[in-house]
């Protein structure tokens, strides 16, 4: 009997990691976009460090960048979440 792909390369993700582990991994690779929508700059100016417990955590370069982001975080999680289209992330934490 055959299997789709699809199936298989879910069902062994899910064996191997969590699905924490994979929702981090997705808030990780859309980071960047949703830096330039609401920040509107490049993106190597910020990374994300982790997602725990419902937290991103996110470093910056600066102290300037860090109290643009205070101001922003609450679009910053609503675009995340939209993205995600599931209100996954409660929290940004920024770290200098």
């Amino acid at each position: 009997m055959f299997l789709p792909i699809e199936k298989i390369i879910k069902e062994r993700l899910e064996r191997q990691s969590s699905k924490g582990e994979i929702l981090a991994l997705n808030i990780c690779q859309m980071w960047a976009g949703v830096y330039k929508e609401v920040i509107k700059k490049s993106p190597e100016k910020a990374r994300v460090l982790y997602f725990k417990n419902k937290i991103l955590y996110i470093k910056v370069q600066n102290v300037v960048l860090f109290k643009e982001f205070q101001l922003k975080k609450e679009k910053l999680i609503k675009a995340i979440n939209k993205r995600l289209k599931n209100k996954l992330v409660k929290n940004i934490i920024f770290k200098i």
